[in-house]
């Protein structure tokens, strides 16, 4: 296998869909959130659609681990029998159901009753077709039928047929009018876009166990990018390829002449390949930089969560030990055959530096709390002071409580005008407050927008909140000035607990999620799938946001999926947190 030659656990491009691997493009998101909807809400019948290749099964796979503890499932895949009574037969004995008669009637009757019981259970049964479009006319009407089976509260089984274009085609013949009808959610799974399509490749080799962000040269990339066109399954068919090829000839990292040759491989000969330029290389060198870098953030981040093997706490291992670790991953970097390409060695640096300025900040802070010339402990808060100490580090502001309320007006006018004053020297900004507000109200307050760039710069400023989706109404944060504001903008993780059709349903889910003291929540439109998205919470990567699902399904929000919201207004999606909500007289 040639992922050893690349110190990957496993093959990161395997053409079998695996749940772990799966990628939240926007598009492959709203998928996923619009099956889940269908089945929750009990609609009967959703479709999912999109071109070969795009990743229908992935979403489907995804789908299936999502409900496993909630549903009971039939899968089939491109073929169901012709026969009425047969397709019935088949049903029941994928769904475990021994019915008293196999007529059609004793069919049906043994169908529903055992949905019924299941219901009964707090579960769902969902009839799952892949490759839909290969279904024929007598096959397709079986589903019309099923849909039959209700009750004034819901339809009882739960049915997806997912195909590509040509099944919407066939829905709408005449005589599939009763069924395209009884369709009741839509989707259409779109290609990524040449940015997603990067971080992808980079997403699986990081599952896959890679700590390597260079594996394929930018050259390379800008080839598979205008090759594959956004359809995972020919991303996943070049890059393994490649790594094939580049296994036995220890061309490392791939360049663009072994991903032509994986091409031709691929295609069975050079006379196939039809490499069309829709994305210029400089455009690919610059999508590599973004996504280098966001993905750099989030490992800082991450090393901070992750837990030392044996129970011992990071802080507790001697510098031996510590030397030792770095050492061996050093030395395991460059015994993969891998090399060290020009861009690796200033990334190492970017994070090494990282980490040394988090260190310097957690020293300076524990002095402060030593110190009590600089401490201030009043009405049970902690204040934290701010200081350069010669690190150049940007203009700071300090919050207090305040019991007499200024209007937000006030508070944005005051946040225009310091930032029309700013100059070089630091100093000591007006104290306000941000009484009973969450981090997503205070960032909207003070800066107009909340991205991950705010989010650790907040972190390195108060290293003493661990929570930044439980503050209390009482704490005092030291809030960093951040230059260059996009006005409104908003970049960060969350976690989406649900996605609804209708206003009634997400508003019944925000009054829930209100009444246990929730902060950080967002309400968000998806037009193109109109549905109403609800998240909770404000997380600098996927695999925080992944954290928040046990307590979530604890909840009894079983849906939960991470989330990234990008391109949205902070104040259009933002839900006030109640405490700051004006008292009722």
């Amino acid at each position: 296998m040639h992922e050893s030659s690349f110190g990957l656990q496993e093959e990161p491009f395997n053409l079998t869909p695996d749940p772990r691997y799966f990628y939240l493009s926007k598009s492959h998101r709203e998928g996923l959130a619009a099956l889940i909807y269908g089945v929750r809400e009990e609609k009967g019948l959703v479709t999912l659609t999109g071109p070969v290749g795009v990743g229908k099964t992935m979403i489907l796979a995804a789908f299936l681990y999502q409900i496993q503890d909630h549903a009971v499932t039939a899968s089939f895949s491109g073929e169901v029998s012709g026969s009425r009574v047969e397709f019935l037969k088949d049903l029941c004995r994928v769904l475990g159901i021994s019915p008293e008669y196999e007529s059609l009637v004793g069919l049906k009757q043994a169908i529903e009753g055992f949905a019924i019981d299941k219901r009964g259970e707090g579960r769902r049964v969902v009839v799952l077709v892949d490759e839909a479009q290969d279904l024929g006319e007598e096959e397709l009407a079986h589903f019309h039928h099923l849909l039959n089976l209700e009750t004034p509260e819901g339809k009882l089984l739960q049915i997806v047929l997912a195909g590509t274009e040509r099944l919407d085609e066939k829905l709408k013949d005449e005589n599939l009018l009763a069924l395209r009808q009884r369709v009741a959610v839509r989707c259409a799974v779109e290609p990524i876009d040449p940015e997603e399509t990067i971080e992808y490749i980079f997403h699986r080799m990081r599952i896959a166990g890679s700590t390597f962000l260079d594996l394929f040269t930018d050259d390379a990339l800008w080839r598979i990018v205008n090759y594959a066109r956004g359809l995972p399954r020919l991303i996943n068919l070049v890059c393994s390829q490649a790594m094939l090829r580049a296994s036995g000839s220890g061309e490392v990292p791939i360049d663009e002449d072994a991903v032509r040759k994986a091409l031709e491989d691929v295609e069975g000969g050079p006379s196939g390949i039809a490499v069309e330029e829709t994305v210029e290389r400089d455009e690919i060198s610059r999508l590599v930089e973004v996504v280098h870098q966001r993905i750099l953030g989030e490992l800082v981040s991450e090393g901070g969560e992750e837990s030392v093997p044996g129970g011992e706490s990071e802080d507790s291992r001697t510098a031996t030990q510590v030397g030792e670790e770095e050492e061996a991953t050093w030395r395991r970097i460059h015994t993969t055959g891998l090399g060290f390409p020009s861009r690796m060695g200033p990334r190492i640096l970017l994070v090494v530096a990282a980490i040394f300025l988090l260190a310097v900040i957690g020293i300076l802070a524990a002095r402060r709390l030593l110190n009590p010339e600089q401490t201030i402990q009043e009405q049970g808060g902690v204040e934290a002071t701010a200081s350069t100490l010669a690190l150049g580090l940007p203009e700071v502001k300090e919050f207090r409580d305040r019991s007499s309320g200024a209007g937000r007006e006030e508070a944005e006018q005051k946040s225009g005008d310091e930032k029309s004053s700013r100059d070089q020297t630091p100093k000591m900004a007006e104290k306000e407050t941000f009484r009973e507000k969450d981090l997503a109200g205070i960032a909207l307050e003070h800066y107009g927008m909340l991205d991950l760039e705010i989010v650790r710069a907040l972190e390195e400023k108060n290293p003493e909140i661990r929570d930044w989706n439980s503050l209390d109404p009482t704490v005092r944060l030291v809030l960093p000035e951040v230059h260059e504001v996009t006005s409104g903008g908003a970049d960060f993780y969350t976690t989406q607990v649900g996605a609804f059709r209708t206003e009634d349903g997400s508003l019944r889910m925000v009054s829930e999620l209100v009444g246990r003291g929730v902060q950080n929540l967002f309400i968000i439109k998806e037009g193109d799938a109109d549905l109403t998205l609800v998240c909770v919470g404000v997380y600098e990567s996927s695999r925080q946001a992944s954290g928040a699902i046990p307590l979530m399904k604890e909840w009894g929000f079983g849906d939960a999926i991470p989330f990234r919201i990008r391109e949205r207004h902070l104040a259009d999606i933002l839900q006030p947190y109640p405490g700051s909500l004006p008292k009722e007289p």
